[in-house]
């Protein structure tokens, strides 16, 4: 199995506050904004990527990732990311960390 194409259009969400944790999203083409408590906390560009914290943690979606633009995405679904990231304990260790700076910006967000 190998990494599936999307595309989001401007405007829509993928995915959203709340929603199960059932995939790792990589941006292609286009932008992305990460909203959370109906504020911008981040932005998401090519090269970027999203949805870890859900599913490293098990927790539901901390945010909803709004296109700016029309995206064009690829997604794991969550077992075949969770298998990767057990081959490699180099990239388990960076995932977790990525997970703890976004659960402390999300904190961050919560504050203000």
């Amino acid at each position: 199995m190998s990494a599936i194409p999307a595309w989001v259009p401007v405007g829509r969400a993928a995915p959203s506050l709340g929603d199960v944790g059932d995939r790792f999203w990589v941006v292609d083409t286009g932008e992305l904004d990460v909203v959370q408590g109906g504020r911008d906390i981040a932005r998401l560009a090519p090269g970027a990527s999203f949805g870890e914290l859900a599913l490293i943690r098990d927790i539901p979606r901390t945010a909803s990732v709004v296109a700016r633009t029309d995206v064009d995405l690829y997604w794991l679904d969550r077992g075949l990311f969770l298998l990767t990231l057990n081959a490699s304990p180099r990239a388990a260790t960076e995932a977790s960390r990525i997970a703890a700076a976004h659960l402390e910006r999300d904190q961050a967000g919560r504050e203000r």
